[in-house]
């Protein structure tokens, strides 16, 4: 079992009189899985708010110059089946 952890996600950071178990690397393996998958959340999230302002912009400036009167807004859920 590792002595020592990192200081962000508590990694197993071994020493050399430290015994090895395979239980310490698939505990840092469920860590990092966890970890990565919040991070691709937020980065697919954040394309997503890209995505929209460009388009957005892009209605605003053919509304602008055909005369026309354009709204757009966003919903974000709370997870629930009803609205």
């Amino acid at each position: 079992m590792a002595s020592n952890y990192t200081e962000n996600y508590a990694l197993c950071q071994w020493e050399s009189t430290d015994q090895v178990q395979r239980t310490d690397f698939n505990a840092d393996n469920a860590k990092i899985d966890a970890a990565l998958d919040t991070l691709a959340g937020q980065v697919a999230e954040k394309a997503d708010t890209s995505l929209f302002t460009t388009l957005s912009g892009t209605v605003n400036t053919l509304s602008a110059t055909h005369n026309a009167r354009v709204y757009i807004s966003s919903y974000t859920g709370n997870g629930t089946a009803s609205r």
